[in-house]
């Protein structure tokens, strides 16, 4: 883990964590988000997290009342972004029989549909189609608030991040 370091997340901006598989990047999201000791975040900033894999938490519920369930949202405001994210036709299905990539999309929506002025994504383009890629793409560049993310997908990570920050066995470096 990190010893030393201090940085500053501005706000407003995309910021993507880059660095060999095993640097860390998934445990200094983690730790930022959960504000571990030493981390200290402004009492404004109100944080999401997607996490690799979250989807293999979801209930056997629908698609739809999960989106409504997790986020105190509208079912036409579900229903709506559900449907950009190209889940209409399955709205009523389980999450249990859902799709890999089914299932990272659902979990996209509830993670957009937050009250959140901070999200960390991690991974957030696995399994995902270009369709829905591009939905991304558009979502985080139009998002107002801050976004910090890892990802592999160095042509995602050109198209939507502000800065560029490389983690290095224990120090962090802006490499934008």
């Amino acid at each position: 883990m990190l010893t030393q370091v201090r940085f500053q997340i501005p706000y407003g901006k995309n910021i993507a964590l880059v660095g060999a598989n095993g640097v860390g990047k998934t445990t200094l999201l983690e730790a930022i988000y959960h504000q571990i000791e030493g981390i200290d975040c402004s009492p404004k900033v109100q944080m999401a997290y997607y996490r690799q894999l979250a989807y293999e938490d979801m209930r056997d519920v629908s698609l739809l009342q999960y989106l409504m369930d997790e986020t105190d949202s509208s079912e036409s405001f579900s229903r709506a972004i559900l449907n950009n994210l190209g889940l209409n036709e399955a709205l009523e299905r389980s999450c249990n029989v859902l799709s890999g990539g089914e299932r990272t999309k659902l979990s996209l929506a509830v993670l957009f549909s937050t009250k959140a002025n901070m999200l960390i994504l991690d991974e957030p383009t696995n399994f995902l189609d270009i369709k829905t890629l591009e939905a991304l793409e558009m979502f985080m560049n139009k998002y107002p608030g801050i976004i910090l993310f890892t990802s592999h997908d160095t042509r995602f990570v050109k198209h939507v991040s502000d800065k560029k920050w490389e983690l290095t066995g224990q120090s962090i470096h802006d490499i934008t």
